[in-house]
């Protein structure tokens, strides 16, 4: 299993996860414009999507939109990996996902963790555990499977990191 972290020129953070036998063949989305945020989360203080009413969630909300890359950590064990990726809104809460694989499991588990960095209280109205938008690589642009380069990411597959943190 590998999961890929992308990180755009404004430091949001999407992932992918797909099996390593495909690793070679996923190839960024060469006209990717939006990245759908690694965390969802919405603060209460935070405007609602216009489409909110309509009877639509709040995935992708303002908040969501607004998180930036902090730091990663990567600790491979024997029994897997576990990857630590903290994003921060503007105000310098901090939103962590943690993702563990456990090879002998064969399975991601994965939760979210909010932490207020202000002096006042903090409400959120949502905060989903995982985030399913953009987990696939797949896209339409990829209809005819070839090699390529892979985006700047980083990667965690078995045995724990195989790339570089992007940019």
């Amino acid at each position: 299993m590998v999961t890929r972290y992308l990180i755009d020129g404004h430091q949001h953070v999407e992932w992918t996860v797909f099996p390593v036998a495909l690793a070679q063949s996923v190839v960024a989305p060469p006209d990717q414009v939006n990245t759908f945020s690694l965390i969802q989360a919405k603060r209460r203080q935070e405007p609602y999507d216009k489409n909110f009413s309509n009877g639509s969630t709040s995935f992708n909300s303002a908040t969501a939109r607004s998180l930036t890359f902090a730091s990663q950590l990567i600790v491979p064990s024997s029994a897997g990996v576990h990857v630590t990726t903290a994003l921060v809104d503007p105000d310098g809460n901090r939103y962590t996902q943690e993702l563990v694989w456990q090879a002998a499991e064969r399975r991601l588990k994965t939760w979210t963790t909010f932490t207020n960095q202000t002096a006042t209280p903090q409400t959120l109205d949502g905060l989903a555990s995982v985030c399913l938008a953009g987990l696939s690589p797949f896209h339409a642009k990829q209809k005819n499977w070839r090699p390529g380069p892979a985006a700047p990411a980083l990667e965690v597959g078995d045995g724990g990191p195989a790339g570089a943190a992007a940019n």
